[in-house]
This record gives C-alpha cells, sequence and structure tokens, in this order.
C-alpha cells in the first residue's frame, strides 16, 4: 500500500474517533441540564500532574481529582466526576485553573450534585 494512503487512512480514522468522542460528550453535558440535584459531601481533593516528556513538547498538565458522595433514594454512591463527560476532557496545562476547580470543592464541606435520574451513579458537581 501506498505509505501517503496508510497516513490517510490513519488520519482519517483518528478524525473519526474524535469525532464521536466530542459528539458523545456533547450529548451527556446536553442531557445534564434534566439531572436532578441532591446535596452530597465532598471526600478529598488531589491535584495530579502529568509531565510531558514528548520530543518537541514541554510543560505540564494537571488533573483535578475530587472524590465525593451522595445518596439518591436510600442508595449510597461515591463519584470522581466533577462535569458531565469529563471523561473525555479533564485537563488542564495551567496549574492556576485546575487548582481553582479544586479550590472550590473543600473536603468535608457539602456539595450540589447533578446526578442522571435514569441512572443515579452517572453525576457530576458541575454542568
Amino acid at each position: 500500500m501506498d505509505p501517503a494512503k496508510t497516513v490517510y487512512y490513519i488520519l482519517l480514522f483518528c478524525a473519526c474517533v474524535a469525532v464521536i468522542a466530542g459528539w458523545a460528550w456533547f450529548q451527556t453535558r446536553r442531557a445534564s441540564r434534566n439531572w436532578r440535584t441532591v446535596t452530597g459531601r465532598v471526600l478529598e481533593t488531589d491535584l495530579e500532574t502529568s509531565t510531558n516528556e514528548e520530543p518537541g513538547r514541554d510543560g505540564n498538565s494537571y488533573y483535578p481529582r475530587i472524590r465525593y458522595e451522595y445518596e439518591v433514594d436510600g442508595v449510597p454512591y461515591v463519584s470522581t466526576a466533577w462535569r458531565p463527560g469529563d471523561v473525555y476532557f479533564k485537563r488542564y496545562l495551567s496549574r492556576e485553573k485546575a487548582q481553582g476547580v479544586i479550590d472550590r470543592y473543600p473536603p468535608g464541606k457539602p456539595a450540589t450534585v447533578y446526578y442522571d435520574p435514569a441512572s443515579p451513579g452517572e453525576s457530576a458537581l458541575e454542568r
């Protein structure tokens, strides 16, 4: 196979994956507008740092980690999702912005939890 075609197919595949991930993220964010709320409690927070060591790229990525608990109809849940769809997009290139997320949720304090009434285990602290 022609190397140019191989590169083309690889790029096409990556573009399709990106479109599907973006669409899933968009749909989750949109659906979250109808989620119910309950008061939960922040259990712990952490700021994870990842150093980028790829050639030609430098800098760090920062990942806010927030663990919280909540209860729906007597069933307890624990989650780490702070935004709907954060499975796809949850890193910051700025330490200050990532720290700002964590600072909004001090451990031990109550927090509003948004949850999907059809699947209460799916939740977020922001929408």
